[in-house]
């Protein structure tokens, strides 16, 4: 790729493997290596000062400054600083021009003067020049990166958040043996809690997606790859909530004291939590602003919490709002844990069904 930049930071000029440097009056005065830029005209009387980084320096000898840098050896001052033209000349005479011209006058392996019917490499007609894995794995190094760095903040005030609301809610339902607190338990925290904390990640996804168009529409990875490696980056976040959150509830509420109920509660916690940050995702990838993420997000949540079955009970329910008692995804996790809960045979062994009947 060729990049112009006026007037560059150093950090930008190190990363560039080649620069191409023009004079005030429009001569290459050199192009090369990156590294061998300073050399060259250090080589031919420039001197660069000590507090001087590597781009300033450039940039002043291809400018009319560089009569203050020419310092040849043997002359203590000098005013006579070479035109840029003369340092065209002398950049002419160097191996790296030599190179240059060498490539130049080969000869090319395809004939483009034929036009249409040259074929082009592949690789130029490629939208993504890395594979679908080789992108997901980036965008997950790139949240992680990001997860990491608000490490002291944000993973802190999680993990307080998530004691917080396990002690609350866990000496308020503390070892209870009356069934409908062990419903008002698994509401109030797996349910309400998970969607709650799910909302809060709207505001910086939807910060996110101006660079993912920006990314996206140059070429850098398709929207696959990078929801795949942002959901892989969110594991970390969601297993700390079911570790910390779900495991205070579970024991200080004293559901059933077995490893495959446990095991079926913790992934059902993971799950929900997964399924609630990507539904809020769909919504960040749709909503036009602010205000209406907020409305989708604050709907989503009233009717899953409304509908779930706990304050509406699914006998209840007149028959035409059935089928949206059934749509909705809250209600299959929360029918799911309250099975696990009251029956004596884990849900794996009975085919998730109890007394034959599926989530019956």
């Amino acid at each position: 790729a060729v990049i112009s930049l006026l007037q560059p930071s150093p950090e930008a000029v190190a990363l560039f493997d080649e620069i191409i440097l023009l004079g005030d009056g429009g001569d290459v005065i050199f192009a090369g290596p990156t590294s061998g830029a300073s050399a060259h005209f250090d080589q031919l009387g420039f001197k660069q000062p000590d507090a001087m980084d590597d781009a300033d320096f450039l940039l002043a000898v291809a400018s009319a400054d560089r009569e203050y840098l020419y310092r040849p050896e043997g002359v203590p001052v000098s005013d006579e600083a070479p035109s840029s033209e003369s340092l065209g000349m002398e950049f002419e005479k160097t191996a790296e021009h030599a190179k240059i011209m060498d490539r130049l006058e080969s000869e090319w392996d395809q004939d483009w003067s034929a036009g249409s019917t040259v074929k082009v490499s592949d690789y130029f007609n490629k939208k993504y020049q890395n594979s679908r894995r080789a992108s997901a794995v980036l965008n997950f190094k790139r949240a992680l990166t990001l997860w990491k760095r608000d490490r002291p903040t944000w993973i802190a005030n999680q993990i307080i958040r998530n004691i917080n609301v396990g002690l609350s809610t866990g000496f308020l339902f503390l070892q209870t043996e009356e069934p409908r607190d062990f419903l008002g338990a698994l509401f109030q925290v797996n349910m309400v809690s998970i969607m709650l904390c799910a909302s809060c990640f709207v505001n910086t996804l939807l910060d996110d997606r101006g660079v993912f168009y920006k990314h996206h529409n140059s070429g850098f990875y398709s929207a696959f790859s990078y929801v795949l490696g942002q959901v892989m980056a969110l594991v970390p976040s969601v297993v700390i909530d079911a570790s910390i959150l779900g495991s205070l509830l579970y024991w200080m509420v004293g559901f059933r004291a077995s490893a495959g109920a446990f095991i079926i509660y913790f992934l059902y916690f993971v799950t929900f939590n997964m399924l609630m940050l990507q539904l809020f995702n769909i919504f960040v990838a749709m909503a036009p602003n602010k205000s209406l993420l907020t409305a989708a997000c604050t709907f989503t949540i009233f009717f899953n919490t409304l509908f779930c079955g706990f304050i509406i009970t699914p006998d209840v329910i007149p028959v035409y709002w059935k089928w949206f008692y059934w749509a909705l995804p809250s209600s299959w996790v929360y029918r799911g844990l309250v099975i696990n809960q009251f029956t004596e045979r884990d849900l794996i062994s009975t085919g998730f069904a109890m007394d034959g009947v599926p989530f019956s």
